[in-house]
């Protein structure tokens, strides 16, 4: 308790009481009541002409302790203030106010004091556990870091550590703090996000409670990438061959050579120029002396993406759209092939051969054209005869010379347009039409021609068959879209060939076993005792190198199979994956698709 008096011949007597304590030993929090009394005279005729006030503030709170009015006596009161916190300690701030209407006694002041003892924490208690206001930010962006203290007394020291670069954020940190990392980190992070382990180390009372981390992805600032100016590239077109001297962008013809100017890009914090390249369709180029080129535009509206690097890794990009004129190959529509007398007049026996078709091609704004050509050979033969202008939609005789009406011939109508591409359509024209025929010898016949052809039963009619038919050799396509006219398997090969000329195989190496992955280059690891090994392709089953090979590896992990090279005779594959170790290789498949024949070559 403490007590004062105010004035004299009588005193104002004031005392302070309180109850004060906490809710447990183990409580940060406490509560109580603080009590002021307060009593004027000192015997019972003292009496004081004065009015008067007391008014006491405690921890901001006033309350009035008595009003005394002209010619009182002797009096005393007691007034209560409720007090709670969760503090070690209490300082109870109190003053008392006496306001007399006259006189000169003035005011009273007074502080109080109490102790509620020290708390200690239960050693359980965890150390604070931070949390933050973004999972990611970027250099020169702040984030909140939430340390989540489970006792207002803790204090903590806040570090960062960031691919391999250390500091301290902040230290005696209460219940948050907001953080802007810095952008001298830029040499520290990547376009793609780099992770960053921010520390929380609690303490309690300058001891340490333990320590928890949190993880923030740190991005580039706004502006750390390449700042780029008008004119920094420039886009010409190149056409193949085929299309050189036609001044247009072509679907399919053209490709996009981009020139950089290095002088109109500014790298950012001290960084330098890495290098340039363009991109299109899933395909980057690096440039060299500053120029790359894309592959052949295949679209009208092609975007080409063009990129500037810099020694961080961090890129420019800009896209640049192309627009091209649109390309596709000639045709021929309404075609009539028939035999003919001389005026081109159709004849069951005629001796000619006339042809007609209408072209279809791409004008390319006028700079495009189409010529027409036909030309024939006997049935069975290796080639034709040498070809024949044609103009389209009128008819022409194909052969200048009789040709024999007891002999099938196949006609030829070809399309080249100025590009060079061409389209080929080929028709038989079969002998003149009977009811049958039998081949002298007897040892061919013919429904509807003439027969041709030794141990051949030729049909040139439609067949009608209610029953099942029942074919035991090979199938020629004819007319058909494609069949397949043989298949079957040749060492560890299947194949299959078809009418078209289209050939397909696939093969499977069998289980290799376990092999240990060394790295090949640049993070890159690859089997090495399969690395670039071949396989030798089916005898017979491709005229030249597959013009389509993928492989696929069954493997017990992540990795990949691909051929590599292709010839005529074999394919080279590997397996690899983008990391080291053992792998077990169940199996390596092999898919390729070519030709067994030419078009223009017999079966």
């Amino acid at each position: 308790m403490a007590s004062t008096v105010w004035g004299t011949e009588p005193p104002i007597t004031i005392s302070v009481s309180d109850d004060i304590s906490r809710l447990s030993s183990d409580s940060e929090y406490y509560s109580g009541t603080v009590t002021v009394s307060g009593s004027f005279g000192q015997a019972p005729d003292h009496t004081w002409t004065y009015e008067y006030w007391i008014e006491v503030t405690v921890n901001g709170t006033t309350k009035l302790l008595k009003n005394n009015t002209t010619g009182s006596i002797r009096w005393s009161n007691s007034i209560s203030f409720p007090i709670s916190g969760a503090t070690t300690a209490s300082s109870i701030y109190l003053s008392i106010n006496v306001h007399p209407q006259g006189g000169s006694r003035g005011d009273l002041d007074m502080s109080y004091r109490t102790s509620i003892g020290t708390y200690v924490p239960p050693a359980t208690e965890p150390a604070s556990v931070p949390t933050l206001s973004a999972a990611s930010t970027k250099l020169g962006t702040g984030v909140i870091i939430y340390t989540n203290r489970k006792n207002t007394s803790y204090r903590h020291t806040l570090t960062y550590a960031c691919n391999g670069e250390t500091g301290t954020i902040a230290t005696n940190v209460t219940s948050n703090y907001t953080w802007t990392p810095p952008t001298s980190l830029i040499d520290k992070v990547t376009s793609a996000g780099t992770p960053c382990a921010i520390t929380c180390t609690t303490y309690y009372n300058g001891n340490e409670r333990g320590a928890n981390i949190v993880s923030l992805i740190l991005y580039p600032p706004d502006d750390a990438l390449p700042e780029v100016s008008s004119g920094w590239y420039t886009v010409a077109r190149e056409n193949v061959p085929a299309a050189v001297g036609i001044e247009d962008w072509i679907k399919g013809f053209s490709k996009a050579v981009v020139t950089f100017d290095a002088s109109k890009v500014s790298p950012k914090y001290g960084s330098s120029v890495s290098g340039f390249s363009v991109t299109y369709g899933g395909f980057t180029t690096a440039a060299v002396d500053n120029a790359a080129k894309t592959g052949i535009l295949s679209a009208t509206s092609a975007v080409i993406i063009v990129r500037v690097t810099d020694s961080r890794g961090f890129s420019t990009t800009e896209n640049h759209t192309i627009t091209l004129l649109d390309y596709a190959p000639p045709t021929i529509t309404d075609i009539s092939v028939f035999r003919s007398d001389s005026q081109m007049q159709p004849k069951n026996d005629g001796r000619y051969l006339c042809a007609k078709g209408t072209i279809n091609y791409t004008g390319l704004n006028g700079k495009n054209s189409a010529e027409l050509k036909g030309a024939y050979k006997q049935s069975g033969a290796s080639s034709y005869g040498a070809d024949v202008s044609m103009q389209g939609g009128i008819p022409k005789l194909v052969n200048s010379t009789e040709v024999n009406d007891d002999k099938s011939y196949i006609v030829r109508l070809k399309v080249t347009d100025a590009l060079g591409t061409e389209t080929v359509y080929e028709q038989m024209v079969p002998t003149k039409s009977v009811a049958f025929h039998l081949k002298a010898g007897g040892t061919g016949a013919a429904f509807g021609q003439i027969a041709e052809y030794d141990d051949v039963l030729a049909v040139w009619w439609d067949i009608h068959a209610n029953g099942n038919v029942q074919i035991r050799g090979n199938v020629s396509a004819g007319n058909l879209k494609d069949v397949v006219i043989e298949q079957g398997e040749s060492g560890s090969w299947t194949y299959r060939k078809w009418a078209s000329g289209i050939s397909e195989a696939w093969w499977h190496s069998g289980s290799l076993g376990a092999v240990s992955l060394e790295e090949v280059e640049d993070g890159v690891f690859s089997a090495d005792n399969i690395k670039d090994a071949s396989v030798d392709l089916p005898d017979g089953v491709f005229a030249a190198a597959p013009v389509c090979c993928t492989a696929n590896a069954l493997t017990n992990t992540y990795a990949n199979a691909q051929a590599c090279a292709v010839t005529a005779a074999a394919v080279n594959y590997r397996v690899w994956q983008s990391y080291g170790g053992s792998v077990i290789i169940n199996d390596v498949h092999i898919h390729c698709i070519g030709k067994w024949k030419n078009s223009e070559e017999g079966e």
